[in-house]
């Protein structure tokens, strides 16, 4: 089993740390490679995204199943980015929403990404633009 160190820091930091330690990655990256490279099932974890993961999904090869929590409000709704990438690339999209005497019985906040069951990355960094850049 390997491990990798992945950040997402600045450019100036980002130059400085890819000189001091050559083999830690970037988010962007690291989300690219998973996403592109699973062939039997991508699972997604991630309470937060921005229409960053449309291009995420577009390029992957296998089919991609999202857990998240639906958009705040009364009622929360569904994400309209995830319900239009669904719609368009065939992904599965599945919202933790249950409640109980009207308080969510789940909440998330860690976010994974597992590639074909052998390969993952968990982490803090949502699939949004802000913390893959």
């Amino acid at each position: 089993m390997t491990s990798q160190i992945v950040m997402t820091l600045p450019p100036a930091w980002a130059e400085e740390m890819a000189r001091r330690l050559p083999e830690t990655a970037s988010t962007a990256t690291t989300f690219s490679v998973l996403f592109k490279s699973a062939r039997r099932s991508l699972k997604v974890m991630a309470p937060y995204v921005d229409p960053t993961i449309s291009a995420l999904v577009a390029g992957a090869n296998a089919r991609v199943k999202i857990l998240t929590t639906p958009c705040p409000g009364r009622p929360p709704r569904p994400n309209p980015v995830l319900e239009r990438t669904a719609a368009t690339c065939g992904h599965e999209v599945r919202y933790l929403n249950e409640r109980r005497d009207r308080a969510l019985v789940f909440q998330t906040h860690a976010k994974a990404v597992i590639a074909d069951g052998r390969r993952a990355w968990l982490g803090s960094a949502n699939l949004t633009d802000t913390s893959l850049h």
